[in-house]
C-alpha cells in the first residue's frame, strides 16, 4: 500500500502544469502568471500604492505625496481652504493652523546621494519638517560664455543646483577643476556674463517672487515633510526633486530615468494602475472626476468642494 500511495503522489506531482511564463519582480511589482497566447506571453503587473511603494516613479517627488495635514497637527484642511489644484490660497483658514504639510518618500542617501531642490510660484513661504539645510552661499570671480561658467577660487563649495543670485541662472554639472572649486561649470538660464564678482546660493524658503522661488538643500532624511506656512499670494506649481533631475523635469519629462528603464526591461503586456488611483477610496468615478494634471499631488486625496458633503 505504501508503494502504491507514493506512486500516486508522484503521478500527481509530475502532472502539475507549470505556467509557460512567470516573471518575479522585486519591490512593489506583483508577479502574475500568464498564458503565451495573451500579450505574447508578457506578464501583467499591478502597481502598488504611489506613496509607499518605493518605486519613486515621478521626478517631481511631491506627486507621490499623501493628503495635507495642518502644521499644528490638529486636523486636515477641508475643501473650502484649498483651490482647485489643492493649494491653500492666501487668506485660507489653513494658515491659522501654521499652514499645511504633506509626507512623501525619496531614496536613501546610500541609494542615491545628492542634494534636492524645491521650486514654486507665488509669494509664499515653504514649510519643511525634515532635515533640510540650505546650501551655503559662495562668492568668486567668474564669467559666463556660451552657457559655461568659469569660476575662480570660491569662498565655499560650488554645488549643482545653486542659483546665481547676482545674475540669474542655475549651476549645472562641473566640467573641469577640483570638485566644487575653481573650474568650469554648465549653467542654465544664463548664456553670457563678463568677468565680475559672482555670488551663488541655495535660495530661501521665503518665496518673494510671483514665479521662480527656489530652495536647494542637503538632507539626511528619506521621508520628506513639505508644505506652506504662509502666503501673500496663492502658491502653485510646487516641485521637489533631486538636483540631477532638474534638466529633464524642466524639459517636460514626468517619470524618473530608473523607473523608465525598469519598465522597459520588464516589457509588461498589461499594467494595472488600480492602486495608483487608489481604486477603492477615490472620488475618481468618471473621466470628469479625475484629478487635474496640475494638482499638487496624485497619491493624496482630492477634496473637491463641489463633491464635499
Amino acid at each position: 500500500m505504501i508503494k502504491i500511495f507514493k506512486l500516486a503522489i508522484f503521478l500527481i506531482v509530475v502532472s502539475i502544469q507549470v505556467p509557460p511564463s512567470f516573471a518575479l519582480l522585486r519591490g512593489s511589482i506583483v508577479a502574475t502568471p500568464v498564458e503565451t497566447g495573451f500579450n505574447g506571453g508578457n506578464s501583467q503587473i499591478g502597481i502598488n500604492f504611489l506613496q509607499i511603494a518605493n518605486d519613486f516613479a515621478f521626478m517631481n517627488a511631491i506627486k507621490a505625496a499623501q493628503s495635507w495635514t495642518y502644521v499644528d497637527n490638529t486636523s486636515f484642511p477641508d475643501p473650502s481652504e484649498l483651490n482647485i489644484n489643492g493649494y491653500p490660497p492666501s487668506g485660507s483658514n489653513a494658515y491659522t493652523h501654521g499652514g499645511v504639510y504633506t509626507a512623501f518618500y525619496v531614496p536613501l542617501q546610500t541609494e542615491r546621494s545628492g542634494n534636492y531642490a524645491a521650486t514654486w510660484d507665488g509669494v509664499s513661504n515653504l514649510y519643511t519638517g525634515m532635515s533640510a539645510t540650505v546650501l551655503p552661499s559662495s562668492t568668486f570671480t567668474g564669467s559666463v560664455a556660451a552657457g559655461i561658467l568659469t569660476a575662480g577660487t570660491p569662498s565655499a563649495t560650488i554645488q549643482k543646483g545653486m542659483q546665481i543670485a547676482t545674475l540669474g541662472g542655475i549651476i549645472g554639472d562641473q566640467i573641469t577643476g577640483g570638485a566644487g572649486g575653481a573650474g568650469t561649470y554648465f549653467v542654465t538660464g544664463l548664456t553670457t556674463a563678463s568677468s565680475q564678482s559672482i555670488t551663488i546660493n541655495g535660495g530661501s524658503k521665503t518665496g518673494s517672487g510671483a514665479t521662480g522661488n527656489r530652495f536647494v538643500f542637503s538632507t539626511t532624511d528619506y521621508r520628506f515633510l513639505v508644505g506652506f506656512s504662509a502666503a501673500t499670494a496663492t502658491p502653485s506649481n510646487l516641485k521637489v526633486f533631486h538636483v540631477d533631475d532638474e534638466a529633464e523635469l524642466n524639459a517636460g519629462q514626468i517619470l524618473g530615468k530608473k523607473f523608465r528603464e525598469n519598465w522597459a526591461y520588464m516589457n509588461a503586456g498589461v499594467i494595472r494602475f488600480m492602486d495608483w488611483q487608489p481604486g477603492n477610496t477615490t472620488i475618481q468615478t468618471t473621466w470628469d472626476t479625475r484629478k487635474p494634471v496640475d494638482y499638487v499631488f496624485y497619491a493624496g486625496s482630492e477634496y473637491r468642494l463641489s463633491m464635499w458633503a
